[in-house]
């Protein structure tokens, strides 16, 4: 429970258990879960049931992993970074021995470190694309691609300070909700200014764009050298 959700939100109720899916009266089928649906008078209660072992298998996934060393960032997708954040914020309606055990493995994970260092994978990635964007001379394609260098960059500090939640939707809440500090300012007004706002450019020449680029691959680098160190 993040406090995230708008008043219109539905409410997730994860039904985690070892019992087989099959028989399940449910409305719709999710990737790992089945979803039936109550719909109350001011918001929609999703019952989402889920096996343990959907939970359980990222969660060794990451467990397993040398962080510092092994390259994270395709070991889970992001709906299972979805399950792990909502387990370690979850309110438990029964507290069971089998639930504690779930979230004990998860907080031993080390999940809000792979987070980051995943960000910090994918950043690179973006980074050699860019490069040989730069030199096909494209303005548009080097900042579509420079954008995701923000988003990831905005993730990794986001994730540094507990805020795990995969979902882009809450980048802004997140970086709202951190504590005052220049880091998150910062972070907020680049995200704000280049993601949100727009640049203000009808047809960016290669030297506008080089300067931006310039300015946000040294924005990132300082920001992750700090939240990784």
């Amino acid at each position: 429970m993040e406090g995230f959700g708008n008043k219109t939100s539905d409410l997730d109720v994860m039904i985690v258990s070892e019992l087989a899916l099959d028989g399940i009266d449910h409305v719709v089928r999710k990737d790992h879960m089945l979803i039936n649906m109550i719909f109350g008078k001011a918001r929609r209660i999703d019952l989402e049931y889920i096996h343990t072992g959907t939970i359980s298998s990222p969660v060794a996934e990451i467990a397993a992993l040398d962080i510092p060393v092994d390259f994270v960032a395709e070991r889970i997708d992001e709906r299972q970074e979805l399950l792990i954040h909502r387990l370690l914020n979850a309110v438990p309606l029964f507290d069971t021995p089998a639930y504690r055990a779930l979230l004990a493995a998860a907080q031993a994970c080390d999940f809000r470190r792979y987070m980051v260092k995943r960000c910090m994978h994918k950043i690179d990635g973006a980074a050699l694309d860019l490069e040989g964007m730069v030199d096909r001379g494209d303005p548009a394609e080097v900042l579509l691609r420079l954008f995701d260098i923000i988003d990831h960059s905005v993730d990794a500090i986001r994730f540094a300070h507990g805020f795990t939640n995969p979902l882009g939707k809450w980048r802004i809440r997140s970086l709202r909700s951190m504590p005052p500090s220049p880091e998150a300012e910062n972070a907020l007004g680049i995200y704000l200014r280049y993601r949100v706002f727009g640049l203000g450019l009808d047809a960016p020449d290669m030297d506008e764009v080089l300067t931006l680029v310039r300015q946000v691959l040294y924005w990132s680098d300082c920001a992750l050298r700090r939240v990784y160190a």
